[in-house]
């Protein structure tokens, strides 16, 4: 069983921002094993992490699920993070 405490801020609980950073971790395994396939989610992130305004994934989740752009660009912040150990 794997265990993400330090995933948990001190300052205040995000399930969804944990969850991100964990799935992040998760993925690592399964896309270190396609060079390819890693390198096209990195550029993907890049390109969706240099300006909050223009990411189009935060966006349309931001639009979907009724957040603040912030918010859902946090989350792919976390998810990136979780990838990038």
């Amino acid at each position: 069983m794997e265990y993400h405490h330090d995933t948990f801020p001190e300052d205040g609980f995000d399930q969804l921002l944990i969850a991100a950073e964990v799935l992040g971790r998760k993925s690592r395994r399964y896309i270190k094993k396609s060079e390819v396939l890693s390198e096209h989610i990195k550029k993907v992130l890049e390109t969706n992490l240099t300006d909050e305004e223009e990411s189009k994934i935060a966006k349309e989740w931001a639009r979907i699920k009724d957040w603040e752009i912030e918010y859902a660009f946090s989350i792919l912040k976390s998810f990136q993070k979780g990838l990038n150990g």
